[in-house]
């Protein structure tokens, strides 16, 4: 609870807004929409989801115009997550079905390592809105789509192309830039380093999201931007306070008056479109990868050993079944010593981040 506190203090810093919906001193980043449906005011804050300063306007703007339904970017029951202990002891758990779960799974080590960080818990501000709403027995609203929905979408809509030329992308990338010496800095370094490279504002609005993922940037963004307006267009009450990403905000004024029915419209984003050649065949095709090179490797060396010796080619019977038995075991170890430098990575790099956290918490 302490350490809850500590994170939300901070001075609000005050900004004009422009136009004529707008008051002259809402808290930056904040904005008033009328719902011209229910007639409802909808107080939109657009938020960082590791920033703790985020948490405070959230904090302030509830607590200002008290709302009859606080609307969250939480998929239903998602702020179950926030019973668990942060920072958790060890680092999120890796479930890998399919490519969508693959993707998850990026993500989710992406924003907890970020988020670890920079000494702020993820999604800190929906907590705050949530016990503040409570406080006020307001109504809640959780209205992010299934995050299973939105993965599975992306992972239809993109293209072998857009993944190779994202990959190119990667070393200049500022996580990677943060984060790829962390051996030999102090968790202070990284810190200041993730921090100085504004990987904590989100992005996918600048051009070169556009250019790099355009796949992913329909279905991860646009689609949830309207998803996320028809929830809020549904909200009951006069004033109405919307929790959402900052990246969101320019899309959910541009939808929230739409005159299509939020119904049929969530009933369509909820659709899994069919599968695509990179849906269909990308798990499968690392899968072989993985397993192919090494093993390729492999017999290429313990042929030219045997070519050594003198032996040009493998007879069939025992010396055979032992010249596999031994390429297999080989592999197996091949497989063992990568997944074990991997593994030594993450949880070097975790427990790095972890004390850093506490050392400064």
């Amino acid at each position: 609870k302490q350490w809850y506190q500590r994170r939300v203090r901070g001075k609000m810093i005050k900004t004009t807004t422009k136009g004529n919906a707008s008051p002259p001193t809402l808290p930056e980043n904040v904005v008033l929409l009328k719902n011209e449906k229910t007639g409802a005011d909808v107080y939109l804050v657009g938020v960082n989801h590791i920033s703790s300063q985020s948490a405070a306007t959230v904090q302030e703007v509830i607590q200002r115009f008290k709302p009859d339904t606080v609307f969250l970017e939480l998929e239903e029951n998602g702020i179950s997550d926030f019973r668990k202990p942060w920072p958790p002891i060890n680092p999120p758990p890796v479930k890998i079905s399919n490519v969508a779960s693959l993707g998850r799974t990026i993500s989710q080590y992406t924003t907890y390592f970020v988020s670890l960080g920079v000494g702020a818990r993820p999604g800190l501000e929906m907590k705050v809105a949530y016990d503040e709403a409570r406080k006020l027995k307001s109504e809640i609203v959780y209205g992010e789509r299934d995050s299973d929905i939105t993965w599975k979408r992306i992972t239809r809509n993109i293209t072998y192309g857009e993944v190779f030329n994202t990959l190119k992308h990667i070393p200049t990338s500022p996580i990677y830039t943060a984060l790829r010496n962390w051996k030999t800095q102090s968790g202070d370094e990284i810190r200041n380093n993730l921090l100085s490279t504004g990987i904590t504002s989100t992005n996918l609005e600048s051009e070169e999201h556009k250019i790099v993922l355009p796949g992913m940037r329909k279905p991860f963004l646009e689609e949830r931007d309207l998803y996320l307006a028809s929830g809020l267009r549904e909200c009951k009450g006069k004033i109405v306070v919307g929790v959402v990403g900052l990246a969101h905000l320019q899309g959910i004024r541009q939808h929230l008056n739409d005159k299509e029915d939020a119904i049929e419209i969530k009933k369509k984003l909820n659709e899994i479109p069919p599968h695509t050649l990179f849906s269909a065949t990308a798990v499968p095709l690392v899968g072989s990868v993985a397993v192919l090179t090494p093993t390729i490797m492999t017999v290429g060396v313990l042929k030219g050993g045997l070519r050594l010796y003198g032996i040009k080619e493998i007879k069939r019977g025992l010396p055979k079944a032992c010249f596999w038995l031994t390429t297999g075991a080989l592999v197996g170890l091949e497989f063992m010593g990568l997944s074990a430098q991997i593994l030594k990575n993450i949880y070097g790099l975790h427990y790095k981040l972890w004390n850093n956290f506490h050392k400064n918490n």
